[in-house]
């Protein structure tokens, strides 16, 4: 990957609360949470039908994967 996106979950809190992609750029996304319950990190597809980005954490975990959004956009 050509990018690095670290997102760090707490109690009802994520940091960052927003962020940006480079489209068709492979962006590693690490995700740890510190919450006291498990947490997803979820983006969902441009017609909000689906996952586009899934990523699971349980209590005190730390997770990655490499991801590329084709589309330019801004997504939830």
């Amino acid at each position: 990957p050509k990018a690095t996106l670290r997102v760090k979950a707490s109690d009802f809190k994520f940091a960052p609360a927003a962020f940006a992609m480079k489209a068709g750029e492979a962006t590693l996304i690490q995700f740890e949470n510190d919450g006291a319950a498990e947490h997803d990190f979820v983006v969902k597809t441009p017609d909000g039908k689906a996952d586009w980005i899934h990523l699971h954490a349980d209590v005190n975990e730390a997770v990655a994967a490499t991801f590329r959004i084709d589309e330019r956009g801004k997504y939830r």
